[in-house]
């Protein structure tokens, strides 16, 4: 913990120092009436193109170029010096329509990675909570046969006088839960409020079975669980793959319009 720390703040200080020298290097130029603009527009734009290694890296598994939690260290702190350079270039308040999105989205890149980082951060320690890892392409199929042997139980228990209760409760409270997805809410915000809901209202049915019943209101608490525990595998790769489309797809908009406003900048400097 305390040797995690002290990388954290040496990462802190090297940034703090790299944005400082920036600073100097501007304010340097600034005096000698050079152009300040294109200093820091081409600082920010190859700390941008120093961010976009990260994904190449993750491409490139068999090279030994470093692990990758490294490269994600290091992305994490030039994305810092990206936003301080941004600051410096585009200054306040920001005019034009092309300079106004290409800021906008450079925000949204920002806030994006911020969100991206922490559930990056998260996501792992979450689904090992929920237990056993299992593949996105898997989950539709360990779903479909959980529903199918909670149904079969609910079966079971609709032909015996005992646990006719319990085949009552499937079809008002279970059936839905079984055969549906999760709402869109619960891939943003996951979180345990169902499953607890139907694991009571199960408890609450014990008390109107046999013994045969009992066993088999167990056998449903145990595939209640299961079912929320996949469903929650799956809202958290969904969520990660999700932020991933739009972090990529601010990403290569933003290039798009860096690579025009720099044909403008040219096109008409000096004029």
């Amino acid at each position: 913990m305390i040797a995690s720390r002290l990388k954290t703040v040496r990462a802190v200080v090297v940034t703090c120092g790299a944005v400082a020298i920036m600073l100097i290097i501007y304010q340097w130029i600034d005096k000698q009436l050079g152009r300040t603009d294109y200093y820091t527009g081409f600082t920010l734009l190859a700390a941008s193109i120093g961010l976009m290694t990260l994904s190449m890296r993750k491409k490139l598994i068999v090279l030994p170029l470093g692990s990758v939690a490294v490269w994600q260290q290091v992305h994490q702190y030039l994305g810092l010096f990206a936003v301080a350079t941004f600051m410096m270039h585009a200054g306040f308040p920001v005019h034009g329509i092309l300079e106004t999105a290409l800021s906008v989205i450079f925000v949204l890149i920002s806030l994006s990675g911020s969100v991206g980082w922490y559930i990056n951060k998260t996501t792992p320690r979450k689904l090992l909570a929920a237990g056993q890892a299992v593949l996105r392409e898997d989950i539709a199929t360990m779903r479909r046969s959980i529903a199918q042997q909670a149904y079969h139980i609910a079966l079971t228990a609709a032909g015996k006088i005992e646990s006719a209760t319990l085949a009552d409760h499937y079809t008002q409270r279970l059936s839905d839960f079984f055969s549906r997805r999760r709402s869109i809410a619960y891939c943003l915000v996951p979180t345990g409020r169902s499953r607890r809901e139907l694991l009571h209202g199960l408890e609450k049915v014990s008390r109107h079975l046999g013994p045969e019943g009992r066993s088999c209101k167990q056998t449903l608490s145990e595939l209640v669980i299961a079912k929320d525990d996949l469903d929650f595998q799956w809202a958290m790769q969904i969520r990660l793959r999700s932020w991933v489309i739009f972090h990529v797809s601010l990403v290569w908009s933003f290039f798009i319009l860096v690579a025009y406003h720099i044909y403008l900048v040219y096109r008409y400097k000096g004029g």
